[in-house]
């Protein structure tokens, strides 16, 4: 299970950034479109390199979800330009949440090898992540066009992810320990709070991302590491595979 969910979790980060990017051009941002064609080509071959038979995840990556999810891509990828920003964040969360759905058949079919905690960390934390995800995105563009919030879709949007980041926080709670996930998830949640009070971030957009991406790399950086824990121990004598930074 360890190495399809650390596919998919990586896939799910670049997805993830190249959604905030390509809305941050859509939305006028001209200095992010390098970075924004950057994450895309890289998505782009990792996508591919998961398909490859000899890769042996064809259980996860060769079935007819993942090529719906590849067809997806490929048409977002060249037409996302000409989207408007909710069309653009809401077709790339529709794809987030086909690796997500991934992420739960993984741990489905081996719930009683992984144990209940790895089965439960990569079912519950990978949605916290994408709530937070789309938090950020559309706070971002809130800050930037407080006109969005007359914007009905919007704002339902925006707080409908408030409110189950919220709730799945308050769910996946006996599984931190403690841990600093804590502080930072609820550190995140009273920066949206205070948005939608329409209380301007002390530091402007710039603290509103940091704020954000402080919280939701923390989630993938506990997660890989509780996945990482979990093949330790189901290999004895195996390394954890070593993974790229977040963010």
């Amino acid at each position: 299970m360890t190495d399809a969910a650390l596919v998919v979790l990586d896939l799910m980060q670049d997805l993830e950034q190249h959604r905030g990017l390509s809305c941050a051009v859509l939305s006028g941002r001209r200095d992010a479109r390098d970075d924004c064609e950057a994450i895309g080509e890289k998505l782009q071959r990792s996508l591919v390199a998961a398909s490859d038979p000899t890769a042996g995840l064809q259980a996860q990556f060769g079935n007819f979800a993942w090529q719906q999810l590849l067809a997806g891509w490929e048409s977002l990828r060249h037409g996302w330009r000409g989207l408007d920003f909710h069309t653009n964040l809401t077709v790339h969360s529709g794809l987030v949440l086909d690796l997500v759905r991934m992420l739960h058949n993984v741990a489905d079919a081996r719930r009683e090898a992984a144990g209940e905690r790895q089965s439960r960390v990569i079912r519950e934390w990978p949605p916290m992540v994408e709530h937070l995800g789309m938090l950020r995105a559309l706070g971002l563009h809130l800050i930037a066009e407080p006109a969005g919030f007359d914007d009905a879709r919007l704002c339902g949007t925006f707080r409908t992810h408030l409110h189950e980041a919220r709730s799945t926080l308050a769910a996946t709670a006996d599984l931190l320990d403690g841990s600093s996930l804590v502080f930072v998830s609820e550190e995140a949640v009273a920066a949206v709070i205070a948005l939608r009070e329409r209380v301007p971030p002390g530091a402007g957009p710039r603290g509103y991302l940091d704020t954000m991406t402080r919280a939701i790399d923390a989630w993938y950086a506990q997660t890989r590491a509780q996945l990482g824990a979990a093949c330790c121990s189901q290999s004895p004598g195996r390394a954890p595979a070593r993974r790229r930074g977040c963010g």
